[in-house]
């Protein structure tokens, strides 16, 4: 099977996203189910180069769905990667072990059951390919560390982040924090600092910016991103909190931490009280104290 015969097969999923290479896998596109990372398609043009599927991490999460070592069963009589890779056993199979791995914390009675990893799938899924004011080019972008060389993080502020999603629109490229229902937020002050970092330190920024376009680039060839990101300005980088459900005076709560820091007046914040994610515009953001006044 062919790359582009398993990305056109892959994008009919709608829990499916296919995403640009990361810096470790410069020549694969990754493959997300519901936010887990099952597998990544070779796009290079080595002879030798070669596709993957899922983490041998996910196998033990397999458990409880009538065969415990399903996943890894399917995975190990593998003879075709990509073939496998678009496989509707194998792909249910993956989507099992994610649920497991990433599932809602006991006592969770959030709406719907809504899980960010499932908001945050809806939400690229709708908008890389649509909308022509912003678009999304990536999710959970794991970047080096040495971009950030020089930095002063606090002792519980993480070394390598991780973005949820980067947009790009009129403003320039976007990197986007997502909390839904104000769930999982004791990580804050960590990500503040990294965009404290990335919107003060030009040499980080630099090498921001090199990625996200080559990323783009790939995508672009690969007809997996919005013609329209072309049009985009993608020489200057700006960052946001979008919240997503949840009571928009515990978002607040969440943000005042942020108030008089050094950076706080160039982030930008949205509340967005509907799991329906169709009419989500990133253009609707507000500043800092126009947020709080809400």
């Amino acid at each position: 099977m062919k790359a582009v015969e398993a990305i056109l097969k892959l994008q009919t999923d709608p829990d499916i996203i296919i995403t640009a290479p990361d810096c470790s896998d410069t020549s694969k596109l990754r493959v997300y189910a519901n936010g887990g990372l099952i597998g990544k398609i070779y796009v290079g043009n080595h002879p030798n180069g070669g596709s993957e599927l899922i983490s041998r991490g996910y196998y033990r999460y397999s458990e409880g769905d009538g065969n415990k070592t399903k996943l890894e069963n399917i995975v190990c009589r593998s003879t075709d990667t990509l073939k496998t890779l678009v496989s509707n056993e194998y792909i249910e199979a993956c989507k099992y072990a994610v649920e497991k791995r990433f599932g809602k914390k006991k006592g969770d009675m959030s709406d719907q059951g809504e899980k960010e990893r499932h908001v945050q799938t809806r939400i690229v899924k709708e908008f890389m390919t649509r909308g022509e004011d912003w678009c999304v080019v990536d999710m959970e972008m794991q970047c080096p560390q040495h971009w950030f060389d020089g930095n002063h993080f606090s002792k519980n502020t993480t070394k390598q982040p991780r973005f949820d999603m980067i947009v790009v629109n009129e403003n320039g490229i976007g990197i986007i924090e997502l909390k839904v229902n104000n769930d999982n937020a004791d990580n804050m002050e960590s990500h503040y600092e990294h965009m404290e970092f990335l919107l003060r330190d030009t040499r980080g920024q630099g090498f921001f910016i090199d990625e996200i376009k080559r990323r783009i680039k790939i995508l672009g060839e690969n007809m997996l991103v919005n013609a329209d990101v072309a049009n985009f300005t993608l020489d200057r980088v700006w960052c946001g909190f979008l919240f997503v459900g949840g009571e928009l005076s515990k978002s607040k709560e969440l943000i005042e931490p942020f108030r008089g820091r050094r950076c706080v007046d160039d982030l930008r914040f949205l509340y967005y009280p509907e799991y329906d994610i169709r009419a989500l515009d990133m253009g609707k953001m507000l500043s800092f104290d126009d947020f709080m006044k809400q």
